[in-house]
């Protein structure tokens, strides 16, 4: 649905290096994620970690994506294929808030999703 509406504004790659996957994220202005079971994906620290805004289907409650990040200010959420399509499209034409929320997004993911935070927190 994305593909066909935004057209050569979305790529869609598989099987990348995990190189050639930075390169994608970096030359990007919005990741996009869907998830297929409900699940938080590592796409959402990847793309907050490389400065891009992230917009992503809200999950279920209990997932707990909300304790994690907060909608319109580090992430933007969506319910549906139609609410994904205004919401790209809006924050493609207005690049200020564009890059405040993906440099909310990514100071969050360099702050509390750091190695030493996650080896502190296992231990």
């Amino acid at each position: 649905y994305l593909e066909k509406k935004l057209k050569n504004k979305f790529v869609n790659k598989i099987n990348l290096s995990a190189e050639e996957n930075a390169d994608l994220y970096r030359s990007s202005k919005i990741v996009f994620q869907k998830s297929r079971y409900n699940e938080i994906t590592r796409r959402i620290f990847e793309g907050m970690a490389t400065r891009r805004l992230v917009v992503a289907d809200r999950l279920p409650y209990e997932k707990k994506l909300n304790y994690f990040f907060e909608d319109g200010k580090d992430i933007v959420l969506y319910e549906c294929k139609r609410e994904a399509f205004q919401k790209i499209k809006y924050y493609l034409k207005n690049d200020d808030e564009r890059e405040r929320i993906a440099s909310n997004g990514y100071e969050k993911v360099k702050n509390l999703f750091n190695t030493k935070n996650i080896i502190e927190y296992v231990l």
